[in-house]
C-alpha cells in the first residue's frame, strides 16, 4: 500500500457550512462536483459538531488523513481556524476532497487539530466525525453481549438474533470445520497404525510418529523424573506452578520419603522456605490407606501411573481454565467492548484491532464442535460434559484478568527470581516480550494522549472500560465484578497496562498455551485426556499391564492425537507479532514506532534462539517469529 500520496495532491475543491438545532436530523450528503477532471478521485466527508462549549476547539486548525485500500494520504488541512467563523454552536460542515490518487474503498477518516491527534475529549465536544456515532450505534446492533452470569459463564457474542458480524468471520479460504479436521486426522491414525487390543508402549509411539515429527519427542524420555518436571516448568501449562511455601493440611507428606529425592540435603521445611517452587495441586480428598500418597522412591510401575494421573487432571485445567477460559474467551470479551465503544479511527482500536482477527470466529467453531453437549471434549476429556462446565463454573468465579498478565503472575506465585528458580524459560522469554510490547504500546498512547487528563476525559475510553467491565466480565456467585478490569481509566499508564495485557494474551500467553500442545500430547502417556482404570488405592500390585490397562484404548489414543494435531497447527497465512498488514496507522513516527517493535521482536528471537542453543531442550514456544498475532485457532 502506497502511504505517499503527494503534498498537495488532496485538496479541498468544495464546501458547504450550514448550522442545525443539535437533536434534529441532519438533510443527507448531496454535494456535486462541478466538473470532474481527467484522472482526479473525489471524496466526501461531513463533519458534525454540538456542545455548549464551543470555545474549547475555536482558532485551531483541522486537518484530516484518509485511509484508503489503495493508498492513505498523509494530514492536509481542510479548513483554518475550524471554529473562529462558525455561524453556531452546532454546525455541520460537508466537504469535497479532490484528489490526484485512487485511494481505493474508503477505511478509515482520522481528524487531528493544531498538531496532536485528538477526538478532543477533554473539550466534552462531540466530533461526530464521519457519523462517528453512528458508527457505534451500528456497531452495538452487530456486537451484542450475552449474558451468562446466572450459570456462572463468562459473557461473549450474541449469535442467536445476528449472525456472526462479518468483520469477524474468516475469510473464503479459511473456512473450515474443527470436527472435521479431528475426524480426518484421527481417520488417518487409524489407516496408518496397526493398535490391538494387545496393544504395548510402542503402538503409541508409532502414533506419535505418524502425523508429523514433534518439535520435541518425548517418548524415549516421558517417564524419567526431569522431563516431568520439565513439562511442570515449561509444558503448555506452565502459568499456574507457584511456590509452595506450606502443604496442605489434607496432604501429610511423610518428611523422611520426601526428602530422598531431595538433592541439596536439607530438610522438606528448609527446602520450601529458600527453594523454588513445588508442583502442587488442591485436592479435597484426604490422605489414607485407601488414598495413598505415591513417592519417588515406590516402584517404578506405582510412581509412574501416579505421574499419569498428575498429568491427566493437568490436562483438564489446562484445556478448559488456561486454555480456553484465559484467553479464548477473554479475548472475545476485549474484542466485543471495543467493536461496540471505540470507532475505527481511535488509537485504541486501531492498536488493538490486529489481536481480534478470527478470535470470534474460531471461539464460535469451538462453542459449536468442541465445548457444545455432546462434542469433541465432552468425549476427549476425563471429566465429561458436566466436569467441564463444573470446572468452567470454578475458574470463572476465579478468574482475574492478571492471570494473563505475566509481570503480575509470575510475582503473585512467587517465580519472579531467575536465582530462586533458574531455567523457567516461560518467565524469562515472556517477560522480555511483555517489554517489547509495553514499550511500544506506550510509545503509541503517549503520541495521542499528552497527559493522563487526556486519558481520563476522553468518554469513548470511558464507556470502552465501563461496558467490559459490567457486560464481559460481571461479577456472580462470589465473583468479583470486573474480574481485574477496571471501570474506569485514569492514566497514561493504566492504559498502557491494559492494552498491553489485551495483546500480550491474544499472542505470547496464547501461544506459550498453545503451540506446544502436540509435543507434549502426540504421545499419549505423557500427557492423557482420560484413564480407564480407577486411581490406585493401594502400592505395590501394579504391573505392566495395569499400566496399558489404565491409558486410552486405541480409539481415544487416536482421538486424543488427533485433537492436540489440530490445535497447535500454523495456518498458511498466519499473520505474527509485529506484523500490521492493514497499516491502520499513517503516521509517519507511528511507522517508525512499528519498525522499533519490530526490531526489538528481532533481537529477542536472537537471544532465545542463542540460549536454545546451549540447552538440553531448546523452549521455542515464547520465540517471536512463533507467536500469532491473534488466536485463530
Amino acid at each position: 500500500m502506497d502511504f505517499d500520496v503527494p503534498e498537495g495532491a488532496c485538496k479541498v475543491c468544495k464546501r458547504k457550512r450550514k448550522p442545525y438545532s443539535g437533536a434534529g436530523v441532519l438533510e443527507p450528503f448531496h454535494l456535486a462536483v462541478d466538473s470532474h477532471k481527467r484522472a482526479h478521485f473525489y471524496y466526501g466527508i461531513r463533519i458534525s459538531t454540538g456542545s455548549d462549549k464551543v470555545l474549547a476547539m475555536a482558532h485551531k486548525d483541522a486537518y484530516v488523513s484518509i485511509i484508503g485500500s489503495k493508498a492513505c494520504t498523509g494530514k492536509f488541512t481542510i479548513v483554518h481556524k475550524w471554529l473562529g467563523t462558525a455561524p453556531s454552536p452546532h454546525y455541520y460542515d460537508d466537504i469535497m476532497i479532490e484528489s490526484t490518487k485512487a485511494l481505493g474503498e474508503v477505511l478509515v477518516v482520522n481528524l487531528c487539530t493544531s498538531k496532536h491527534w485528538t477526538f478532543e475529549a477533554r473539550s466534552a465536544w462531540l466530533v461526530n466525525f464521519v457519523e462517528r456515532e453512528n458508527q457505534l450505534e451500528r456497531q452495538r446492533t452487530r456486537y451484542k453481549w450475552q449474558h451468562l452470569a446466572d450459570v456462572a459463564k463468562p459473557s461473549g457474542i450474541d449469535i442467536g438474533v445476528t449472525k456472526l458480524p462479518s468483520d469477524e468471520q474468516f475469510e473464503s479460504t479459511k473456512q473450515f470445520s474443527l470436527l472435521q479436521r479431528v475426524l480426518e486426522s484421527k481417520g488417518a491414525l487409524m489407516t496408518k497404525t496397526a493398535f490391538s487390543a494387545q496393544h504395548s508402549l510402542s503402538n503409541y509411539e508409532e502414533l506419535a510418529r505418524c502425523l508429523r515429527t514433534a518439535d520435541i519427542p518425548i517418548y524415549a524420555r516421558w517417564t524419567k523424573d526431569a522431563e516431568f518436571g520439565r513439562q511442570v516448568l515449561n509444558g503448555v501449562n506452565s502459568v499456574v506452578i507457584k511456590k509452595c511455601t506450606s502443604l496442605p493440611e489434607n496432604f501429610p507428606l511423610q518428611a523422611s520419603s520426601a526428602e530422598e529425592s531431595l538433592v541439596r540435603g536439607l530438610s522438606l521445611q528448609d527446602e520450601m522456605k529458600s527453594s523454588p517452587p513445588l508442583p502442587s495441586s488442591s485436592s479435597r480428598h484426604h490422605a489414607g490407606m485407601d488414598n495413598p500418597i505415591f513417592y519417588p522412591s515406590d516402584t517404578w510401575i506405582d510412581w509412574t501411573i501416579a505421574k499419569l494421573y498428575f498429568q491427566s487432571a493437568n490436562t483438564q485445567f489446562h484445556q478448559v481454565v488456561t486454555h480456553y477460559l484465559s484467553c479464548h474467551v477473554a479475548m472475545e470479551a476485549y474484542c466485543i467492548g471495543t467493536m461496540r465503544n471505540l470507532p475505527d479511527s481511535h488509537p485504541v482500536h486501531k492498536l488493538l484491532k490486529p489481536h481480534f482477527q478470527y478470535t470470534m470466529a474460531i471461539n464460535e467453531k469451538t462453542r459449536e464442535e468442541l465445548y457444545n453437549d455432546g462434542g469433541i471434549m465432552d468425549k476427549a476429556l476425563a471429566i465429561g460434559g458436566e466436569g467441564q462446565r463444573e470446572l468452567m463454573r470454578r475458574g470463572w468465579r476465579a478468574f482475574d484478568i492478571r492471570w494473563t498478565h505475566i509481570k503480575h503472575s509470575v510475582h503473585e506465585r512467587g517465580v519472579d527470581s531467575p536465582e530462586m528458580l533458574p531455567g523457567y524459560y516461560y518467565r524469562d522469554d515472556g517477560l522480555k516480550i511483555w517489554q517489547a510490547i509495553e514499550a511500544f504500546v506506550s510509545a503509541i498512547i503517549s503520541e495521542f494522549y499528552i497527559s493522563d487528563d487526556d486519558v481520563k476525559d476522553d468518554p469513548e475510553l470511558l464507556s470502552w472500560a465501563g461496558d467490559i467491565n459490567a457486560n464481559g466480565f460481571s461479577g456472580h456467585q462470589g465473583a468479583s465484578q470486573g474480574h481485574g478490569f477496571p471501570k474506569t481509566i485514569e492514566s497514561r499508564e493504566q492504559l498502557v497496562d491494559l492494552c498491553t495485557l489485551i495483546i500480550f494474551t491474544g499472542s505470547a500467553h496464547h501461544a506459550s498455551t498453545n503451540s506446544g500442545q502436540y509435543d507434549v500430547s502426540s504421545f499419549c502417556p505423557n500427557a492423557p485426556t482420560y484413564l480407564r482404570l480407577p486411581s490406585p488405592t493401594v502400592k505395590g500390585k501394579a504391573d505392566t499391564q495395569t499400566l496399558l490397562d489404565t491409558l486410552p484404548d486405541r480409539d481415544g489414543a487416536t482421538a486424543s492425537v488427533a485433537l492436540s494435531h489440530v490445535l497447535s497447527q500454523f495456518s498458511n497465512d498466519e499473520l505474527h507479532l509485529g506484523d500490521f498488514p492493514d497499516a491502520r496507522f499513517t503516521e509517519k513516527k507511528v511507522q517508525n514506532m512499528i519498525s522499533q517493535f519490530r526490531s526489538a521482536l528481532c533481537i529477542i528471537e536472537k537471544q532465545i534462539k542463542e540460549r536454545n542453543a546451549e540447552i538440553e531442550t531448546p523452549y521455542i514456544y515464547l520465540l517471536p517469529s512463533r507467536i500469532p498475532n491473534s488466536i485463530s485457532i
